[in-house]
């Protein structure tokens, strides 16, 4: 029998591996040092799965005028916009009654590829495969593309966000603490070769918290600004402060009235706002295992509301409202935190008009999907939530799931 000469003697190997079974017990000391307790949480009950045939993408889902719920959608070949009605049978499962098509006139250049990036009721905005980001409206049961947004004759960077500001204005903005506003009331249709639109107002957030008209000749740039906008909200900072100036928007017009927050903001801290007027700010620093927020009212409420402390946000919903009558000041809002410090755990947490808040287990993978892959979400009576994610490729599937209040 032979030995390797380079063969470790065994007093050494003994604490060698002693050493490195203690440097395994250190480590997951470390993880599960002070792991928060799970809190147990009623789970939401799936109601529905199912798969959309005759979608690769579903771009709206809205009450119309009459309070009928209306879809459309590009059809698996994705050459043709399809609108329809959207309905449930008895048993809750979803169906589509055809209303309209209309033909996709990206496909002449080529377009293959679209993804969802902002669903406003009977506005929608697609981001195709080559960059353009293209308006596309439903009215009175037929759909409509519009011409592309750009900027100062190029397209928009790949981080731009967007969203409809109010019912006459969608604003784009980046990194660069540019925004773009353009009236989409007058936007004509698409011509699939034509020039994207420049904005209708090219703004820029300046050094002091100062959000001033720029153009296309000065190259504005501000890295350190922070730009956060809701339908009916918008709040930025340019950077150098623990300041945010927050405005709420006018319905029909870009009437900016200034809100004054009567609490003291996180120094630097992340943030970021709802429709419904609540700001959030991370309260979590950047070795915290969770993100952590607290959300607070923009305008002060009637009367005094419970501290709202959430997980790393995915999206906010106003809760369901009757057709005609005033929106429910109650809304729900979808969580994401890590369990046991490592495993991704989706949370649907309802919070009412107080700041109480009611959280449930989210335990379904489609509906996982359209939070965090430019899915939709849609709350229907009965506390019920239709999660549907787009993959860009039919069918699309879909799940109907209850969290029972």
């Amino acid at each position: 029998m032979t030995t390797s000469k380079n063969a470790l003697p065994l007093f050494i190997k003994i604490p060698a591996i002693a050493a490195g079974f203690l440097a395994l017990i250190l480590v997951f000391t470390i993880l599960f040092e002070e792991m928060p307790e799970e809190k147990p949480l009623k789970s939401c009950k799936i109601q529905k799965h199912g798969e959309f045939k005759e979608a690769s993408l579903i771009s709206h889902l809205f009450r119309d005028k009459n309070g009928e719920y209306i879809a459309a959608m590009l059809n698996p070949k994705k050459d043709t916009w399809l609108v329809s009605k959207f309905l449930f049978s008895a048993d809750f499962t979803p169906y589509l009654e055809p209303l309209s098509t209309k033909e996709n006139y990206l496909t002449a250049v080529g377009e293959n590829t679209y993804e969802l990036i902002g669903n406003y009721d009977d506005w929608a905005f697609v981001k195709t495969g080559q960059g353009r980001i293209v308006p596309v409206s439903v009215k009175d049961g037929r759909i409509a593309m519009h011409t592309s947004l750009g900027l100062c004759g190029a397209k928009w960077e790949d981080e731009t966000k967007l969203t409809r500001l109010n019912q006459k204005v969608a604003v784009l903005w980046d990194s660069k603490g540019r925004l773009g506003f353009y009236n989409i009331g007058s936007l004509s249709e698409l011509i699939p070769r034509e020039m994207p639109k420049s904005p209708d107002t090219l703004m820029g957030v300046e050094t002091g918290n100062v959000l001033k008209v720029e153009s296309c000749q000065n190259q504005f740039v501000n890295t350190k600004a922070r730009v956060r906008i809701e339908s009916g909200i918008l709040a930025y900072s340019s950077g150098e402060s623990r300041n945010v100036a927050a405005y709420k928007v006018q319905p029909e017009q870009m009437d900016l009235k200034p809100l004054e927050m009567n609490f003291k903001t996180e120094q630097f801290s992340d943030f970021f706002v709802t429709e419904n007027l609540f700001i959030g700010f991370k309260i979590s620093d950047w070795l915290d295992r969770n993100e952590k927020w607290s959300l607070k009212p923009l305008m002060v409420p009637e009367s005094p509301i419970k501290d709202i402390t959430i997980n790393h946000p995915l999206g906010f919903k106003k809760d369901y409202s009757v057709f005609g009558e005033p929106e429910s000041t109650s809304f729900w809002v979808a969580e994401k935190w890590k369990k046991w410090g490592f495993l991704n755990r989706y949370i649907l947490s309802h919070v009412s008009a107080d700041g109480s808040k009611e959280s449930f287990e989210l335990n379904d993978e489609n509906a996982e999907k359209a939070l965090t892959a430019k899915g939709l979400w849609k709350i229907f009576p009965g506390n019920r939530h239709m999660f549907i994610a787009n993959k860009s490729a039919a069918p699309l599937s879909y799940s109907l799931v209850e969290c029972g209040l």
